[in-house]
């Protein structure tokens, strides 16, 4: 009865890491115990630094993965009404949001954990 119990635990434990794994993989979003707070402040001591827009869909997705880790991650707002009042985003040619600028490089669109963590070298704890 007790080898019955452990295989079945063996077995749901097992089904957990796929299924957290595929998650993580394909979305970003890191099912799994981390610490995003230093995952965002390893950003923000690279410089890595996010464009965005207010009312931008995606601008608001890199936000949301990251939850209350949000705040340590250096973002530009580019919209000339409200925030960028020195130009920073014309000046570097930003024209699609979001945009990250890691390492002196842009890169288009939304970036998963998994590349984050690739491209800027920040660790994933």
């Amino acid at each position: 009865m007790l080898l019955f119990i452990v295989l079945i635990l063996g077995g749901v434990l097992l089904g957990a890491y796929i299924v957290t794994d595929t998650i993580t993989k394909y979305t970003g979003y890191v099912v799994q115990e981390m610490s995003l707070d230093d995952f965002a402040k390893c950003l923000s001591n690279k410089n890595v630094i996010m464009y965005g827009m207010p009312r931008c869909y995606e601008c608001e997705n890199q936000k949301r993965i990251f939850q209350e880790s949000w705040q340590y991650v250096n973002y530009v707002s580019c919209d000339p009404k409200v925030e960028d009042l020195n130009g920073e985003c014309i000046k570097i040619g930003i024209a699609k949001y979001p945009t990250w600028q890691i390492n002196n490089q842009l890169y288009l669109g939304e970036i998963n954990f998994e590349n984050l963590s690739e491209l800027s070298g920040c660790k994933l704890a």
